[in-house]
C-alpha cells in the first residue's frame, strides 16, 4: 500500500485504533508509515523487493500483523 496507508486508515476510520495498536506492540507507526515504498516503483510492477535491513523487513511484518489484526477487528464491529 505504500504511502498510501495512512490515507487508507483515515478513510477507514481505524486510523486512531491501528495507530494505538501499533504503539502496543512497542513500535513508532509513523516512522512504520515511512517504511512503505511506493508500490510499483523501480521493479517493473513486479512483486520483487529489493534486499531490506533486518530491522526494516522485521518492522515492516509488524506493521502488516498489526494492520491486518486491527483491520479484521474493524470489520467485524461493523457486521455487527
Amino acid at each position: 500500500m505504500g504511502p498510501h496507508l495512512g490515507n487508507n486508515l483515515m478513510n477507514l476510520g481505524i486510523h486512531d485504533q491501528v495507530k494505538q495498536a501499533i504503539g502496543e506492540l512497542g513500535l513508532n507507526f509513523d516512522e512504520l508509515l515511512e517504511q512503505e515504498d511506493e508500490p510499483g516503483l523501480g521493479n517493473g510492477g513486479l512483486d520483487v523487493s529489493p534486499p531490506a535491513s533486518s530491522t526494516r523487513s522485521r518492522r515492516s511484518k509488524s506493521l502488516r500483523s498489526a494492520t491486518a489484526s486491527v483491520t479484521n477487528s474493524a470489520s467485524s464491529s461493523r457486521k455487527s
